[in-house]
């Protein structure tokens, strides 16, 4: 029984952070601009951890790109954090993550 709970639950999970991520891009091309450091750097660890099946992870990465949390110390100084990813090279990150490539 509870293995079909945990089976029905990621796919929501799934389609409402998905939801979420729609609009958030969307909001920026809205506002025809780029995405900054912070947001991008959350959106590729959202991404990241969607692609693992990381539903909580996923929901706060892209709670800290929607906050726009600072980059972790860690991570801020490194030249990968500079390379921000365009909206739609994100979506296209997304549908293969999600099996719509």
């Amino acid at each position: 029984m509870s293995t079909a709970i945990e089976t029905e639950g990621p796919p929501r999970e799934l389609h409402e952070l998905t939801r979420r991520f729609g609009r958030f891009l969307n909001a920026v091309d809205g506002h025809k601009r780029p995405l900054n450091r912070r947001e991008s750097f959350h959106l590729q660890s959202f991404l990241g951890c969607l692609k693992e099946g990381l539903w909580e992870e996923a929901d706060a990465s892209l709670r800290r790109a929607e906050q726009l949390a600072p980059i972790p110390a860690r991570f801020a100084d490194l030249p990968s954090t500079n390379d921000v990813m365009e909206t739609a090279e994100l979506r296209v990150q997304l549908a293969h993550i999600i099996g719509r490539a």
